[in-house]
């Protein structure tokens, strides 16, 4: 019925998602290496699907700058894949300490 808002949403609706899933990727290492199974990672993830989406943004992002953006996206999932650690690594430290208390 709204064909300029069916674009805009059908656009913005995959960048989101795609964001995700790229986010999701780089955090399922941390949830691999500390032996979440697949459904405690899923469960986790969704719980922070800002966090994947911020970090799968800025990648994807990279990817969409014309002729060097597949260079710069190789590098960026480097820092992409440790601040997806550390985020692990602090909401790890923040829970348990939560929990103590």
């Amino acid at each position: 019925f709204f064909p300029v808002a069916g674009w805009v949403v059908s656009i913005f609706g995959n960048i989101i998602v795609t964001s995700y899933f790229y986010g999701f990727s780089f955090m399922d290492f941390s949830n691999e290496r500390n032996r979440l199974s697949v459904k405690e990672s899923v469960i986790f993830i969704r719980k922070k699907s800002g966090l994947a989406i911020g970090i799968g943004f800025v990648f994807y992002s990279c990817l969409l700058i014309p002729f060097v953006g597949s260079f710069l996206a190789s590098l960026l999932s480097v820092f992409s894949l440790t601040a997806a650690t550390l985020s692990f690594e602090e909401m790890s430290i923040n829970s348990t300490a939560f929990q103590s208390t």
